[in-house]
């Protein structure tokens, strides 16, 4: 395989990666963690009897949810970094 093809190649595999950790990203930053906890602290709301524990992590889910997805953006960056 000549250089130019497999620079092609890994440069294909590195858009790929970008890709991935930028749909990771805002999947688990955006829907899994900022959504899905404003629903859970409802969810923790509307239970009969309120429960004070679903609201707490519905809460921290919230607050955290920048965080991870740019946690997942970052650690997918770092691998095409050392890959290549």
């Amino acid at each position: 395989m000549t250089l130019q093809k497999r620079s092609k190649i890994s440069e294909f595999i590195a858009w790929l990666l970008f890709l991935l950790g930028s749909l990771g990203s805002i999947y688990l930053g955006v829907w899994v963690m900022f959504i899905g906890g404003i629903v859970q602290m409802i969810n923790g709301i509307k239970a009969n009897p309120t429960n004070a524990m679903m609201i707490a992590i519905g809460l921290l889910r919230f607050i955290c949810s920048g965080f991870v997805g740019f946690a997942v953006f970052a650690i997918c960056m770092i691998i095409i970094d050392y890959l290549f």
